[in-house]
């Protein structure tokens, strides 16, 4: 930088045949006709030609001072120097400018440049005379057009990272974006135009953590809503299957291949009728809580309690290709748990309990169903009908676990199942073959 006229501006002044008159204008200074650009502090921003690898590899070409010494003494003695040689010398400074001044590390007239941490002091000299001399400036870009383009470039860039799911292309295309910011401020530098690069680069940075931390919270907000929807309803395996792919959950209604389990307890006014109340809330909750808890274990779906009937669903909402197998097994498990509870109770002097269990799979419509500010996951459709009836048909053949032909077909030979009827149910035109389903296979 240059302050006023400084060694370089009064060399280029005299190289150039200005008037020594110099004076300000607005936010340059003229010497004569020649117009150099200045900041607010007075200083002319130096266009720099070349990058300094170390002190001694200078931009501009160099003679040591022996040389111009000998050549001095030379022509008081001839033969000193070969008078060619001499000549040669001499005529290679012709027309030049030529700084004398100190290069050798040593001698501790090194500087810091944009392009060198160590450069010789009149190399800045140099640089700032051929700046001069060839009217060779930097120009600062025009902010008033800059600033609101990186501001659209802002917000198109932080649009962009908003669309973009993966965290690691969201970094990636921030690293690519600060490249070329970088980039394109070298291109204009060497063009000797001056641009915000920094700015420009801090402004992308801080898109980045703002759209960063946006879509953290948004996303902590969806796990939230997630949680505190779904959380109640799956099992803790499902809920972080769901948790960790958001995107397989679709609010609203969709077709899926389920299996339906509804269950109940046989002959419940009765007992009811019977016992004290609070004695009944207990028993209820209790079996309620060992049902729920067993048919999250194997991987089901609480769709809803239906007074002391538990209704519930696998493949949905995240998807379980053996799910016919999964509800017969928990619909086993529930009968033996609770063959459990009521041989405790009937020690207890309490009533026994007695359950049927239909269970059926077939194509049903899942999702999101209700109203606009109170709705529940759950599922509708025939296949949901016939579960629940086969669960009726319990009391017509003094059986716990009936499934239709649909599931039956689908479960291998893990169960012990024995055919019961063809039955005709209410919204279906052909029988159903429906079975008993004993217990686990043995074989």
């Amino acid at each position: 930088m240059i302050c006023g006229l400084s060694l370089p501006a009064e060399v280029a002044r005299i190289v150039l045949r200005l008037p020594p008159e110099v004076r300000r204008d607005g936010n340059a200074l003229r010497i004569g006709h020649l117009r150099v650009p200045m900041n607010a502090n007075g200083e002319m921003a130096i266009q720099w030609s070349g990058f300094r690898r170390s002190a001694e590899a200078l931009h501009y070409n160099s003679i040591g001072l022996d040389k111009l010494i000998l050549a001095a003494l030379a022509h008081d003695d001839p033969s000193i120097i070969p008078a060619r040689t001499l000549a040669a010398f001499e005529a290679s400074l012709k027309g030049k400018i030529v700084f004398i001044a100190y290069t050798a590390a040593g001698l501790y007239d090194l500087r810091s440049t944009p392009l060198s941490a160590v450069a010789p002091g009149v190399e800045i000299h140099a640089n700032a005379l051929d700046n001069l001399i060839n009217s060779r400036f930097d120009r600062t870009a025009n902010r008033g057009l800059l600033f609101p383009l990186l501001i659209v470039l802002s917000a198109g860039f932080g649009a962009a990272l908003g669309r973009t799911r993966s965290q690691s292309i969201a970094g990636a295309i921030t690293v690519v974006a600060v490249l070329i910011v970088l980039a394109a401020g070298f291109a204009a530098l060497s063009a000797g135009i001056v641009t915000p690069t920094m700015a420009a680069t801090s402004a992308i940075l801080l898109t980045y953590v703002v759209v960063t931390v946006v879509k953290f919270t948004a996303e902590q907000r969806q796990t939230a809503l997630l949680r505190a929807t779904f959380g109640r309803y799956v099992s803790p395996q499902i809920l972080e299957h769901i948790l960790e792919h958001p995107e397989s959950v679709h609010l609203g209604g969709e077709r899926r291949d389920l299996t339906i389990l509804f269950s109940d307890i046989r002959g419940f006014t009765s007992i009811c009728e019977t016992t004290e109340p609070e004695q009944v809330v207990d028993m209820l909750n209790e079996y309620l809580t060992r049902m729920v808890e067993i048919l999250l274990e194997h991987g089901g779906t609480l769709d809803k309690f239906i007074g002391d009937a538990v209704m519930g669903f696998w493949n949905a909402p995240a998807s379980d290709p053996d799910h016919p197998r999964n509800a017969v097994r928990c619909a086993v498990t529930m009968i033996e748990e609770t063959a459990r509870l009521r041989e405790r109770w009937q020690a207890e002097g309490k009533p026994a309990l007695r359950i049927g269990i239909g269970v059926n799979t077939g194509e049903a419509v899942v999702g999101n169903i209700g109203a606009e500010k109170v709705f529940g996951y759950t599922v509708i459709g025939d296949a949901v009908n016939l579960a629940s009836r086969l669960e009726g048909k319990n009391k017509d053949y003094g059986t716990e676990i009936i499934i239709s032909e649909f599931t039956k077909a689908r479960i291998d030979e893990e169960f012990e199942t024995v055919y019961l009827d063809d039955v005709k149910v209410k919204g279906k035109e052909q029988a159903v073959r429906i079975f008993e389903v004993k217990g686990r296979s043995h074989a």
